[in-house]
């Protein structure tokens, strides 16, 4: 299994090698009536995801925010909670030949294992796709025609999943035309008009403070403190989820997940993130509790899970966008904290390459992030218009010596 294995998951091996997945509560938790869980055959990543969301509805049930335990529906039926968790019936093998099963066999590739997990859930679905429409059909008949008209088809719906949809057809073509699975690749003949996404609003000084705000008056103080330093730091929800706590004083490192980059952020240098890190620390040390992670959930006291931190962000975003608080706020997702913090840098005036030292981005990214957003900003605008007023009256004053034309101020 790739990453840390969630509580209470359990797997079984059959006499064929067929791997069986249910998530099996503690004795504590079976005597309060928690049920377990049958989570199908061979399916890890759906296994996984399903435990995981069951264990956020354990966190809610023992913080007491639910009044009783949901009702779990045993067998293949799927989660009856208020989080709809997805489960995906065991399929039979596929045939030998068939779309299906050059599916199956990427899925068991040692390439898509050395994909990180993030990239493993993007995939998922879309090969899911292609195998709910092509599944039992030979890859001959997924002629450039068919591929053409089911972009079509999509991208009227919904244009960014067309796109998607098209490079991961793309993907597994190449994979199985390099293992002599198939001779040509119609996927390529499909031209992607891959739409012009929105620029997002940016997180706006007053946004940051209502949302911390709003986290810690509902007690996910980790959530605001999460989105109070990344304002700052700008790194991805993934890395962030993974800082380990500083000592006093010292500075975050940060081994990025996506890239390998390494990052070491002096925070001690901003006296707010530092007070905000040293509060964090003491309200922990209060419950006897001194976790190794900077960003911890409050019910169990580990780090979380990026399902359960994406269901307390949206609920705390919810809150804080209502009408007596910020609307604006529910446009913003945690993300654009990153870009944030790209743009905030570059109107503070520093240079490309101190950006990319605190975000871990590429130079060529800071630049892509820049043109979508700093160029927009009135305080660059206003920066500039100041700096070619200086340089101007610079120049006046050099040229009071009698010349023609100053009466007219030109």
């Amino acid at each position: 299994m790739q990453g840390k294995k969630p509580p209470y998951l359990r797997i079984r091996s059959a006499a064929d090698g067929a791997k069986r997945y249910s998530w099996e509560p503690n004795p504590a938790l079976a005597r309060a009536g928690w049920p377990t869980v049958p989570l199908g055959l061979n399916d890890e990543a759906a296994a996984v995801e399903t435990a995981e969301r069951i264990n956020e509805l354990v966190a809610e049930w023992r913080a007491g925010r639910l009044t009783q335990i949901p009702p779990l529906v045993l067998g293949m039926k799927r989660l009856a909670d208020p989080i709809h968790a997805r489960r995906r019936l065991a399929r039979p093998p596929a045939v030998p030949g068939t779309v299906g099963w050059i599916v199956e066999r990427y899925l068991e590739s040692d390439e898509y294992a050395e994909l990180r997990p993030h990239s493993r859930r993007s995939y998922r679905p879309y090969m899911d796709t292609i195998r709910r429409l092509f599944g039992d059909q030979p890859p001959a008949a997924v002629s450039a025609r068919v591929v053409k008209e089911l972009y079509k088809s999509m991208r009227v719906r919904t244009p960014v999943h067309a796109a998607k949809m098209i490079r991961h057809g793309r993907l597994l073509w190449k994979w199985a035309k390099s293992e002599g699975m198939v001779a040509a690749n119609p996927w390529l003949d499909v031209q992607v008009k891959t739409p012009k996404p929105k620029v997002p609003d940016l997180w706006t000084p007053q946004a940051v403070r209502v949302f911390v705000e709003t986290a810690d008056e509902m007690g996910w103080r980790s959530l605001g403190t999460a989105v109070w330093l990344n304002e700052w730091l700008g790194q991805r929800k993934g890395d962030v989820l993974e800082w380990r706590r500083p000592g006093p004083g010292a500075p975050l490192r940060v081994t990025q997940q996506k890239t390998g980059a390494v990052v070491v952020l002096p925070v001690s240098v901003v006296p707010k993130l530092a007070a905000r890190i040293e509060a964090d620390r003491a309200w922990w040390a209060g419950r006897g509790i001194s976790p190794t992670h900077l960003i911890v959930d409050e019910v169990t006291g580990q780090p979380y899970t990026d399902s359960v931190f994406r269901n307390r962000f949206e609920a705390v975003r919810a809150k804080a966008s209502a009408p007596d608080k910020l609307p604006m706020i529910a446009d913003l997702d945690f993300m654009h904290l990153r870009h944030t913090a790209v743009t905030r840098l570059s109107e503070a005036g520093c240079s490309i390459r101190q950006i990319a030292a605190i975000t871990g981005h590429t130079m060529g990214s800071v630049l892509s992030i820049l043109e979508r957003y700093s160029i927009h900003t009135a305080k660059l605008a206003e920066g500039a218009l100041l700096k070619r007023l200086a340089a101007e009256a610079g120049e006046a004053a050099d040229g009071q010596d009698g010349g023609e034309g100053e009466e007219n101020g030109w």
